[in-house]
């Protein structure tokens, strides 16, 4: 049994690590972008789980990532903990038939969870549209329309409108409806969204992983493993 089944390889839990520094990987104009001193950090923080037995070894998580909900250490009740969006929680709930609850992020300072509303997908219309009207409709019916959030339920995301919250909230199962009081309790203390991802840094998750991965073997120290991450960080940030 392990506390986390997997940590220290998501580009998610560096933002979060990085948004409780005071830091973003991609930051605004008034914001300050992550520097290699946190980025160490993290990594630091990362291995010194592992070296505690807090997690398993990098190799035994690259299987446990492999292995999926149903096989994996949380699904199958082999860890205590996992990191995840958390509507996501209907899934692990029914795939290990445990009962499951939601907790707020670890906070590197007590109290500053730095938890923040994440869309779970974006949806836009092409200024090329040839019905740029019917595609607003369409839209504007999969987002407020009570009937429309009946049918797609909350897995892949609680409806920000608490006006459609409430006309679907007596058609959600038990666990549906953990993650909806979760989602309205949380927002008297979320901070404000992250950038979205620029449209250059879409594989930043993919090279995190893989240069991640290059330390917690050994391969590489923390510093220069950090320093790598973050001249990866700059080239993907858009231009002003």
């Amino acid at each position: 049994m392990t506390g986390l089944d997997v940590f220290g390889q998501g580009a998610a839990e560096l933002g979060a690590w990085a948004r409780q520094s005071g830091q973003q990987l991609f930051p605004r104009e008034d914001e300050t972008a992550v520097d290699a001193e946190t980025i160490t950090s993290f990594l630091e923080y990362a291995k010194s789980l592992i070296d505690e037995g807090a997690t398993p070894g990098v190799d035994a998580q690259i299987e446990d990532v492999g292995a999926g909900v149903e096989q994996g250490l949380f699904g199958t009740g082999k860890s205590v903990f996992h990191l995840q969006f958390h509507t996501q929680v209907q899934t692990f709930a029914s795939a290990s038939g445990a009962a499951m609850t939601l907790l707020r992020l670890p906070a590197r300072t007590s109290g500053d969870h730095q938890m923040v509303n994440k869309a779970s997908m974006y949806w836009s219309i092409a200024a090329t549209s040839a019905a740029p009207e019917s595609a607003g409709i369409l839209m504007d019916f999969l987002l407020t329309d009570p009937e429309a959030a009946k049918a797609l339920r909350l897995e892949r995301g609680v409806t920000a409108f608490p006006e459609v919250q409430s006309a679907i909230e007596d058609e959600l199962d038990e666990i549906e409806r953990i993650c909806l009081d979760f989602a309205r309790d949380l927002q008297a203390e979320v901070s404000p969204a992250p950038r979205v991802t620029p449209a250059d840094a879409v594989g930043f998750g993919e090279e995190f992983t893989r240069i991640s991965q290059e330390f917690y073997f050994g391969s590489k120290d923390a510093q220069a493993t950090a320093q790598e991450l973050l001249t990866v960080l700059e080239g993907m940030q858009p231009a002003e």
